[in-house]
């Protein structure tokens, strides 16, 4: 933690504000998205709050991604609830805290694909967390199971490409142990997000974890903050 807290040095001209619940929102900073913005969103659990909550914000685009089996149930949940006019509760750590406000385009606007981000368009086995009732499983089989499940994985650059997006305005991965190799991808093919937020999902050395960090800073961004081992860097 000491290792990349002295590489923040947050611009004094940028103001933030936070989106989404205490465990799945996010710090962004202010005038930097708009409606025209598109945000993509890798992993995404049972609490889409962040997402949905960027769309009620600034009524941008947004795409969301993951292939764990829960997060789209809770995907399916949300849309078939806001089709009926039902709200569905946010399930933070696994315990309903509260409901989704969505707005009345949300379903317009936001976009759920069930992949796996990596370096290229393949199929991965993704290996189950030590709890039962955690959501997240890993490219990178962090905590080291045995258990997993196989899904497609697309680079960023080919959904980019199936939707015609030249360009991202926010990027945020919280993607178990695959951001460091997803953030090589997403340089090599040329993706420069304004606004890139990475979660250092743990354990992981820190030695790691400053490679990964000094890479980002050498392709023209700036390290803005740290909360736990949410990252947020700029590039504008």
């Amino acid at each position: 933690m000491i290792l990349i807290k002295e590489l923040v040095n947050p611009p004094a001209d940028v103001s933030w504000q936070i989106i989404g619940t205490t465990y799945g929102g996010w710090h962004i900073p202010e005038g930097f998205i708009n409606q025209d913005s598109i945000c993509y969103c890798i992993g995404a659990g049972e609490d889409v709050s962040f997402d949905l909550g960027l769309i009620n914000r600034f009524n941008c685009r947004v795409i969301s991604m993951d292939p764990t089996p829960r997060a789209i149930n809770h995907h399916k949940t949300i849309m078939e609830n806001q089709k009926k006019g039902a709200s569905t509760p946010i399930l933070s750590g696994n315990v309903s805290e509260i409901y989704y406000k969505l707005n009345e385009n949300i379903l317009d606007k936001w976009i759920f694909l069930p992949y796996g981000a990596w370096v290229e368009n393949t199929v991965q086995k993704f290996y189950a967390p030590k709890n039962p009732l955690h959501v997240s499983h890993s490219i990178a089989n962090l905590q080291e199971t045995k258990e997993y499940f196989e899904s497609e994985c697309r680079t960023i650059k080919s959904v980019m490409n199936e939707f015609g997006h030249s360009k991202i305005d926010l990027l945020k991965m919280d993607i178990e142990g695959a951001e460091h190799q997803v953030v090589r991808s997403l340089f090599k093919d040329n993706i420069y997000p304004e606004v890139l937020l990475v979660e250092f999902d743990q354990p992981c050395p820190p030695e790691k974890i400053q490679e990964t960090v000094d890479h980002i800073k050498e392709h023209g961004y700036k390290f803005c903050r740290l909360d736990i081992w949410d990252a947020s860097f700029l590039r504008k």
